[in-house]
Formats: C-alpha cells, structure tokens, sequence
C-alpha cells in the first residue's frame, strides 16, 4: 500500500475517533466519573469485608459495594439537602428587608458609606443613601433569575436523573470488580507489551488512588477548619458553610474562591436578621481572615503534599493541564485535568519514552524513579 494512502487512512481513523469521542463525550464523562468513585470507594469496600462478627465475614463483595454506594448518594443528597434551604433562607431574609425601615434610619457604617457614594456622585443626590445600598442589594438576590433557574434544573431533571444512575449502575460495578478496566485493556493488548503494561496499570492505579485519596483528606480538613473558624466566630450554619466549602474544594483553584465567596455572603447576611450596625465590618473582616488562613494551610501544606505524591509535576504545569481542562469541559474538565493528564504522563512514560515530548512531561518522574534506585 502506497505510504500516502496508508496515512491519509490513519488520519481519516483519527478524525473519525475524535469525533465519535466528542459525541459520546457524556458518556466517557459518566465513566471517568465512575471510575474516580470506584478508586475512591474501593478501599471502603476491603474494609468492610474485613468485618467479622463470630468469625464470620458480615459483608460480601456485592453487598459491600453496595453500601459504599449508598454512603456516596446519602453525601450527595445530605449536601443538596443542607445547602438549598439555607440559600433559599438568605434570599428571603434580603427580600424581607423594609425598604422603609432602612430609609428612616440616618445613621451606621451603611449610611456613612452611602453617603460618601452619594458625594461622590456615584448615588443620585434625591435618593436616601442607605435605603439605596439596600435596595441594590435586595436588586442582588434576583428571585425571578431564581425562579428561571429552577426551572431550567426542573426541565433538566430527566436527563440529570439519567446521568446519576448512569454513573451509580457503573460505580457499583467498578466498585464490584476492581479489575474490570485491567482486564479489557488487556483484552486489546499484544501478549509482547502485556507485562509492560501490567506495570503501567500498576502505576497508574497507585497514582490515581493516592490523588483522590489525599484529595478527600485536604476536602475534610478545609471542611472542618472553615467551620470551627466560622463557629467560633458566631456564625449561623457554620456546619453548613464548612461542609460547602470542603466539597467545593474539589474544583481546583476556583474551588476555594466560590467556597470563601459562600461563607463571606452567608454570613453577612444572616447578620441582617439583626439590623446592620457596625459589627458587620469586624465580623467580615475577622471570616476573611479564617478564610484566607485556611487558604494558606490549603496552598501551601495540604496541596503540595497531594500534587508531589500522586503528580509529582511542577505547579505552572498543573495549573496549565487544569487552565485548558477548564476551557474544553468547564467545572468538570477542571476537576478531572489533574488524573487525566497523570494517566497521560505515566503512558507515555512507559509506551512514548522515545520521544522527545513525552521526555518532557515524564522528566521529573525519570528523577523520581532513578532516586528510588540509587536509593535502594
């Protein structure tokens, strides 16, 4: 066959899998998903075998992997139910502000920053400066944007359902049977690269459950810093905003943003239910404080213990890898770019080590590999 031809049938392969990848991209979605459940979960399961009562093992595979199941859809349903009714209490607690009552007063932080807004010509010089602000703030918290978006999810339910039993059905079975991936990667392998691969896999399953597993550990431990922090300082539902922020934790880099961004307003505007007075500046001053102190911890003690152990690559070519996750499949493409690209580094260090490229991104794990040599 003449070379030309053989290459352009190549590429017509390759377009013809990219595209059909694209189109089943929710699919391989629900897998990638599962299968970071199954690596999660899998641990859980061996535990619970272990249990014996008598002598006797209480838990069989199947039904072991069923409760680890369930213990993952009792967290997702205790996090919606947690965090939608106390968003639904703020949003009515700025709506049931009197617009009236705030005109009458004339004096407190709010009003003097209204005013100063107002000399600066930033308010209209008619409008009271207080009621202003709050109106603004009021205008914030839009019910009926609320109500369009709960609407969307409503109209959206049949294919969000779908999806969570997509990735239940497969997360019982990744959980089930631990070797269910190896064994059909095997299944398209030449007996010569089988032993090669084996190692690989080896590889990758160490480095994927050290990830996720130290992921869990950094998302409990910012959990319950943020809400000690936010109890101690009188917070209403701290457990709440702690729990919010571990779990949000899990998006890299724009995960502690929209987790500090959520403890910040939800205490701000509980503390409405009370008037606004001046006290409001020293407790948000103080909730930035625990937030930026558990950031710290986060970035620079819980992170690089995760990212050396289970990446081992360097911060800007994380933060890279995750940048172009987010920009091909948004939250998602962020949360899954760190594994994705770990399995993508430990394939090409053990199938494309001739080329250049591949030595690159594999470089720091040649020096990891060698000092385990000279080590041993």
């Amino acid at each position: 066959m003449d070379k030309r031809l053989k290459y352009a049938l190549i590429g017509i392969f390759v377009i013809l899998l990219l595209w059909m990848l694209y189109y089943i991209q929710s699919v391989i979605a629900y897998i990638v998903i599962s299968a970071i459940v199954g690596m999660i979960g899998r641990p859980l399961v061996w535990r619970l075998q272990k249990v014996k009562i008598g002598g006797k093992k209480i838990f069989s595979n199947t039904l072991a992997a069923g409760v680890v199941l369930l213990f993952f859809l009792f967290l997702i349903v205790s996090f919606i139910g947690l965090i939608v009714p106390v968003i639904i209490e703020e949003a009515n607690t700025i709506a049931s502000i009197s617009q009236h009552t705030q005109a009458e007063d004339t004096d407190g932080p709010i009003y003097r920053l209204g005013e100063i807004l107002q000399d600066a010509g930033m308010i209209p010089a008619e409008e009271h400066p207080r009621g202003y602000i709050i109106d603004k703030l009021k205008g914030a918290i839009n019910m009926k944007a609320i109500s369009t978006m709960f609407s969307d999810f409503v109209g959206s339910l049949g294919t969000i359902l779908m999806g969570l039993f997509s990735v239940l059905f497969i997360s019982f079975y990744f959980l089930q049977d631990s070797k269910i991936i190896t064994s059909a990667i095997f299944r398209f392998t030449p007996k010569t690269s089988r032993e090669k691969t084996a190692l690989m896999l080896r590889k990758i399953k160490d480095a994927l459950s050290s990830y996720f597993m130290g992921l869990v550990v950094e998302m409990i431990i910012v959990g319950i810093l943020i809400w000690f922090g936010m109890m101690m300082l009188g917070v209403k539902h701290a457990v709440v905003i702690g729990f919010f922020a571990g779990v949000i934790n899990i998006i890299p880099y724009l995960g502690p943003w929209i987790g500090g961004s959520f403890a910040l307003s939800i205490g701000f505007i509980s503390h409405l239910e009370n008037g606004i007075n001046a006290e409001m500046g020293t407790l948000l001053v103080s909730q930035i404080i625990v937030v930026a102190c558990v950031q710290l911890i986060d970035n620079f003690i819980l992170q690089p213990r995760i990212y050396s152990r289970s990446v081992g690559a360097h911060p800007l070519e994380i933060f890279i890898v995750i940048l172009i996750g987010g920009t091909i499949g948004g939250i998602v493409g962020m949360i899954v770019a760190v594994p994705t690209y770990t399995f993508i580094r430990i394939v090409a260090y053990y199938f494309f080590e001739e080329y250049s490229f591949a030595q690159f991104i594999t470089a720091s794990m040649r020096k990891a590999e060698q000092s385990k040599e000279e080590k041993s």
